[in-house]
């Protein structure tokens, strides 16, 4: 479930930046995706109903707390 939520989180998140080089010649650093990548995934993660199923280690890999 994660491990699909990351992945299409990255295509779109990389298909927004290539989408913004092209058509207005404008880019951001790396870093600034990639934050923007693992906030949007911690944000998904911690709005989860059904947070109790997903394993604690991987609360801990995202930074987040169990309720």
């Amino acid at each position: 479930m994660i491990a699909r939520l990351l992945l299409s989180t990255i295509v779109y998140f990389l298909w927004h930046e290539r989408n913004k080089r092209v058509f207005t010649n404008t880019a951001q650093t790396y870093q600034v995706t990639v934050g923007a990548i693992f906030q949007q995934i911690r944000t998904h993660i911690a709005n989860m109903d059904h947070i109790g199923i997903i394993p604690t280690q991987k609360l801990v890999t995202w930074n987040l707390q169990e309720n």
